[in-house]
């Protein structure tokens, strides 16, 4: 029998369906020691039906036909009986079926259940359940607010000393207050810079530091600028290298410091001995190609053109004004949340998905429109399983629909949600299957499902850039068992 359906429940279902008391029930009990099923039965239903079919066997064996044919034409009476009661009140006017048709559409479902139980298990079938709902959706685009609420509190750490300003050095505050600049900010500069020579109070803080009054006008000079252009994201973050040492307990203990070299692009440029050629330097971070069905060489003109981007990324930046993108698994400390934040950084518009409750993971996300949504962007935050085919379908129908965040089109998927699962090949369970279909199945199904609405709609001309994260440890760091199998593999990643 399954988990839960012992003596007990078999005797209160016994009494339920049939009638039978607890010592009554004793015997067809015992009497399905003789004609045990063939194997475990997967779940309670398998378990009623199975009770069933004892029930009528014993029946058969104990009781005198004619008997048991009577018996049976009064229940069926008096079933019918009843059923017609509830037609007339609920004032039915279908066609019922037949008794035996009833119990064969009847049986037919459980049987089909009991072979899903059975393949896919209870984890697999409640990791797919849907998620979508639009009632709970979150959508933040009021980046001039908080543009003007960032500035005040901007303007009063510069007052107070908290804040080392030089007309030379803009820091990623300024930078991103730039970014969603707009006229109502200039009218507070001004009227500060105004009324700085009459107001005592607001003098004296001036006067505090000799080159507040002149960083406030190049700060408007700048603002001119920034509201004729497109907000632009650039990656300033140090590069930080890998550390682990020995603590005084002799705990081994894992940090990530700053490298000695401050810009990203420069220790991409570092080189290391090809493994093709022992006497070449190639750098760090490479680009290889191959022709026809060679083996994979190095390129060196593909990687002069990626390394110019990382130089342009980390200099002028780029802008994503105009441009949609679709965020899966974006979660606090992840990759995906830090994707998030260049994306409006540089003035998309975002969608993420999360299959955490809305109201524990809003704040989060808040927080990061807040901090980094510049002019022109929005963040739309919606609940969504990846491993559910139905939320798939829901999520891409919603985007290209009328009242789609986004405008209805997209020109960035990144789908990066992953679950940890680990264990051995002969102890694969459910929450492996949810993990492949989550990883990889239904990456696909996106994919598909967008170039579907594109094809639709004639979007001929602005694919969807799909990128897919790749695991570079196969697999064998953390818990991600499935991850590096899953997203290492090759397919065409425009739709």
């Amino acid at each position: 029998m399954p988990a839960g359906f012992n003596r007990g429940a078999m005797q209160d279902y016994l009494q339920s369906r049939w009638g039978l008391s607890q010592t009554h029930s004793i015997v067809p009990i015992c009497f399905a020691t003789t004609i045990e099923p063939p194997t475990r039965l997967p779940n309670s239903d398998a378990a009623r039906v199975y009770m069933d079919e004892l029930v009528n066997r014993y029946a058969a064996y104990q009781v005198d036909s004619t008997s048991l044919e009577s018996f049976k034409k009064e229940q069926l009476d008096f079933q019918r009986k009843q059923l017609d009661l509830l037609t007339n009140y609920l004032h039915h006017t279908g066609t019922i079926a037949r008794t035996g048709e009833v119990e064969l559409e009847s049986r037919e479902p459980v049987e089909k259940l009991a072979t899903l139980y059975a393949e896919f298990e209870d984890h697999f079938l409640q990791g797919i359940q849907p998620l979508f709902d639009l009632n709970r959706a979150r959508h933040y685009d009021s980046w001039w607010n908080w543009a003007r609420e960032e500035l005040i509190r901007w303007m009063n750490d510069v007052f107070h000393g908290h804040v080392d300003i030089s007309v030379s050095n803009i820091d990623d505050r300024l930078r991103r207050m730039l970014n969603r600049w707009e006229p109502s900010c200039t009218d507070i500069i001004t009227s500060i810079l105004a009324t700085s020579y009459s107001n005592n109070s607001t003098s004296h803080l001036l006067s505090s530091a000799s080159n507040t009054g002149a960083m406030l006008n190049e700060v408007l000079r700048l603002a001119s600028q920034a509201q004729v252009n497109d907000p632009v994201f650039i990656y300033t973050e140090p590069p930080v290298g890998p550390k682990t040492i020995v603590s005084s307990t002799g705990r081994m203990e894992y940090l990530e410091v700053e490298r000695a070299i401050r810009r990203y692009p420069d220790v991409a440029r570092q080189g290391r001995l090809s493994r093709n050629d022992m006497k070449m330097i190639v750098p760090f971070l490479h680009l290889k190609t191959r022709e026809d069905e060679g083996d994979w060489k190095y390129d060196a003109k593909v990687t002069q053109m990626l390394h110019a981007t990382l130089d342009a990324g980390a200099t002028t930046g780029f802008t994503y004004s105009g441009k949609t993108a679709l965020v899966t698994g974006a979660g606090p400390c992840s990759i995906g949340a830090k994707v998030v934040q260049g994306l409006l950084a540089g003035g998309a518009r975002v969608i993420v998905t999360t299959s955490r409750t809305v109201s524990s993971s809003a704040p989060f996300y808040q927080e990061i429109y807040r901090q980094y949504g510049a002019k022109g962007s929005s963040l739309t935050l919606l609940p969504m399983n990846q491993a559910s085919k139905q939320d798939c379908e829901a999520l891409v129908e919603h985007i290209y629909s009328e009242k789609s965040p986004v405008g209805g089109d997209l020109d960035y998927i990144i789908p990066f949600a992953a679950l940890p699962q680990s264990g051995e090949l002969d102890t694969l369970s459910g929450q492996q299957e949810v993990a492949f279909r989550a990883m990889l199945v239904n990456v696909l199904r996106l994919m598909g499902l967008v170039r579907r609405e594109k094809e639709r709609r004639r979007i001929e001309n602005r694919p969807a850039m799909t990128i897919i994260p790749m695991s570079c440890n196969e697999g064998t760091f953390g818990g991600d068992g499935f991850y590096g199998l899953d997203q290492g593999h090759k397919f065409d990643a425009y739709v």
